[in-house]
């Protein structure tokens, strides 16, 4: 019988983008053929296309005393383990979940989840009283945790914050981006004034100048996500990361702060604006997202004086560039009267979260909105309805953390370069698989 026929090279593409990120990684074994289709630039751009879930990190932490000043004996938490897991993801998300085990045990948060990477920043925890701790950040771990790539960088001056990472569009090779300025611990906004680029691999940060053309003059207030992680909330569409700002120069107009990853410059455009209601949008109470069929610009506005949450996407993106103003419109509002009865708008506070993403089991379109308290509650456009889908927890001893993580099928070269450090394999006794750094 004869053998049957090579598909042609874009169909064979078509068909293996399709498949679970966890089969991809086998099918480099097959043939030459799919091993260079797989490793073709265009097959990580269609593969990056796919909708994102929502993902679980579960730090366990060790408690160690220490002795303050006063006399006071008090603790402080530090990590030995992080669990990788995403959230309700049934069948297609196997291998998960998956443990990285640090030899080191230090404080360690989770900065955010981009383009498949899992950013932890680990540094040395004073306490100064009962809840207040000093945390300097000695470096940060990228961990990708489907083809467990790992990578360790150092922060590049003592001070300031990590608000982004991005897979470069034509290297492919991760970068970071920092900014430091002013802190107000109170409301967890940063005013940059500095903002650096890391290209993951390379020896230096580098400085990127904020340079923007609009009327008003940009110096940014960022809202960050709450006194635990102090990172801000952001995302990327169309090569292009977006943070919700406040410029100090424009009253209490909310715009939008983009960074072109192609060819490295700021500029900004106009958020949404309400219309005869009196209340203008605010940084906090105001969340930025992607629709993951539609790839399409969102921003959810809660209003606690109606319990509504407001929806509003932004139609013509290719015209919301430096020169263009864009088209926002009202989607959707949502009532935030949970199904058991409760007002989700009276618990959104600084830390809370609103995402979007598909349901792994049927692929519906869900916004997850996430309180102070760790209840976490989902909103199904469909059927126009809420369900409680979790509780993320919070102890001493236990922390959990919710990303929006896209999976990634890069290599370590491809994306951290000679910064790619090798993970050991150990199995406890119990049978768990751990990854060592």
């Amino acid at each position: 019988m004869d053998a049957l026929p090579h598909p042609p090279d874009d169909v064979l593409m078509d068909i293996l983008v399709r498949l679970p990120a966890r089969y991809i990684a086998g099918c480099r074994a097959v043939c030459k053929a799919w091993r260079s289709a797989i490793a073709h630039p265009i097959f990580d751009r269609a593969h990056a296309q796919r909708p994102a879930a929502v993902a679980k990190v579960a730090a366990h932490r060790e408690i160690e005393y220490c002795v303050v000043q006063g006399g006071r004996l008090l603790d402080r938490p530090l990590t030995r383990v992080f669990v990788f897991d995403f959230l309700h993801g049934g069948r297609e998300r196997r291998p998960f979940p998956r443990a990285l085990w640090f030899t080191v045990p230090m404080h360690t948060a989770v900065r955010g989840s981009w383009d498949g990477v899992l950013c932890l920043e680990r540094g040395d925890c004073f306490p100064q009283s009962p809840s207040v701790f000093i945390v300097h950040g000695d470096h940060y771990v990228l961990w990708n945790p489907l083809t467990m790539a790992c990578a360790t960088v150092g922060t590049p001056v003592p001070g300031g914050r990590i608000i982004g990472g991005y897979t470069h569009p034509e290297t492919r090779r991760f970068h970071l981006l920092h900014a430091i300025g002013e802190n107000d611990h109170c409301v967890c906004h940063i005013r940059p004034t500095i903002f650096r680029i890391l290209r993951v691999g390379d020896a230096a940060w580098r400085e990127v100048p904020m340079e923007d053309s609009s009327a008003d003059p940009l110096t940014p207030m960022i809202m960050m996500r709450g006194s635990v992680f102090r990172t801000p909330r952001v995302v990327r569409l169309h090569n292009n990361l977006h943070w919700l700002v406040q410029p100090t120069g424009s009253g209490t107009a909310v715009r939008l702060l983009v960074f072109d990853t192609t060819h490295e410059r700021f500029w900004s455009m106009k958020a949404p604006e309400r219309h005869g209601s009196g209340r203008p949008l605010c940084l906090m109470t105001t969340r930025i997202g992607v629709l993951p069929r539609g790839q399409m610009l969102c921003v959810f506005a809660v209003d606690p004086w109606s319990s509504t949450m407001e929806m509003w996407v932004l139609d013509d993106y290719c015209g919301a560039g430096p020169s263009g103003s864009g088209s926002w419109r009202l989607r959707e509002r949502i009532s935030l009267i949970s199904w058991d009865g409760a007002d989700l708008s009276q618990r959104f506070y600084t830390n809370a979260e609103v995402v979007v993403a598909e349901d792994a089991r049927d692929g519906e379109e869900e916004v997850f909105f996430k309180q102070s308290d760790g209840r976490l509650d989902a909103y199904r456009f469909r059927r126009k309805a809420w369900r409680t889908v979790d509780l993320v927890l919070t102890t001493p001893v236990d922390s959990e953390h919710l990303v929006v993580h896209g999976e990634s099928l890069l290599q370590g070269q491809v994306s951290f370069g000679n910064a790619n450090r090798p993970l050991r394999k150990y199995v406890d006794r119990c049978g768990q698989r751990l990854y060592c750094l």
